[in-house]
C-alpha cells in the first residue's frame, strides 16, 4: 500500500483546500495548508470530501451491500439484455483508444473489471475511484491477475476529485453519471483533471423513458463548454450508451 499512495502523492490535491499537496506520513495522508488528515482506510487513501455539504451516503450504503453480488448480477442483466458485459467492456475500450504511458483515470469504478481489461492493453498509470469500500475491496479480488503493477484505487466522490488539474490522458466516468446529484459539477471535475487533448469517455445505462425524455442528452449538455464531442453511440441493443 505505501508504494501506490507514494506514487499517488504527484498527482494528488487536498480535497477540501483545493490547492494543498498531500504527503504520506505514518500512513496518514496530510494536507499542507489544513490541520485535518486523511486516514487511509483499510489501504484505500479516504479522500471522500463533501461537495456543497452534501455526502451521497444512500448510494455509498447501497453499494456497499451489492458489491458482494455485484459482478454476478451485471453478467445476468447483459444476457438478459441479449449481449454480454464482455462485449460492452472491450467497445468501452476501444473508445479509450488507450496507448502505453497514459494515465487513465476511472470514476465510479466498481469492481474494477474495466481497469482489469485496460491494463492488459497498455502500460500505463490506472487509477480508480469510487465511494465504497466494498466495491474497492472486491476490485483487489478482480486486479490479482493483472501483471501490471501501476492501478491504484482510492475512496473519493466524483463531484471533487482529489487530483491536480491536466493529469490524466484518458477519464472515464463509467456507469454513473445518471445518480450522480450534482452531475454538472462531475463533468466540470473530469475535465479539470483531464490533459489537453485527452479523452474523457461516458457510458451508462438508459431507460425507455430516458429515451423518450431525451436525459442523456440533457445530462450530457452539462458538460464544459470547451469539451467537444466526438462520438455518441448505443450499445447493448440500446440499453447503455456511450
Amino acid at each position: 500500500m505505501r508504494k501506490a499512495v507514494d506514487a499517488l502523492t504527484s498527482i494528488l490535491r487536498c480535497p477540501k483546500c483545493k490547492q494543498g499537496n498531500l504527503f504520506l506520513k505514518e500512513n496518514i495522508l496530510n494536507a499542507i495548508y489544513v490541520v485535518t488528515s486523511t486516514l487511509c482506510l483499510k489501504g484505500f487513501p479516504d479522500l471522500r470530501f463533501r461537495t456543497y455539504g452534501y455526502k451521497p451516503t444512500l448510494w455509498k450504503m447501497f453499494y456497499d451491500i451489492y458489491a458482494p453480488f455485484y459482478d454476478f448480477l451485471e453478467h445476468k442483466l447483459a444476457i438478459k439484455a441479449s449481449s454480454s458485459e464482455e462485449l460492452l467492456r472491450i467497445n468501452i475500450a476501444k473508445a479509450m483508444n488507450l496507448i502505453d504511458g497514459n494515465f487513465v483515470l476511472e470514476v465510479c469504478t466498481g469492481t474494477c473489471r474495466n481497469l482489469a481489461l485496460f491494463t492488459s492493453i497498455a502500460k500505463g498509470v490506472h487509477v480508480g475511484i469510487d465511494s465504497s469500500f466494498k466495491m474497492l475491496n472486491k476490485c483487489t479480488v478482480n486486479l490479482t491477475s493483472t501483471s501490471n503493477a501501476n492501478v491504484m484505487l482510492l475512496l473519493a466522490y466524483a463531484e471533487n476529485l482529489p487530483f491536480k488539474n491536466n493529469v490524466f490522458d484518458r477519464v472515464l466516468i463509467g456507469g454513473c453519471l445518471g445518480h450522480i446529484s450534482f452531475k454538472r459539477k462531475a463533468l466540470f471535475e473530469a475535465y479539470r483533471v483531464l490533459k489537453s487533448g485527452g479523452l474523457l469517455i461516458v457510458y451508462d445505462q438508459v431507460t425507455f423513458i430516458d429515451r423518450l425524455t431525451n436525459k442523456v442528452i440533457r445530462d450530457l449538455m452539462l458538460k464544459p463548454k470547451r469539451l467537444k464531442f466526438i462520438d455518441f453511440n448505443y450499445l447493448l441493443s440500446g440499453h447503455i450508451y456511450c
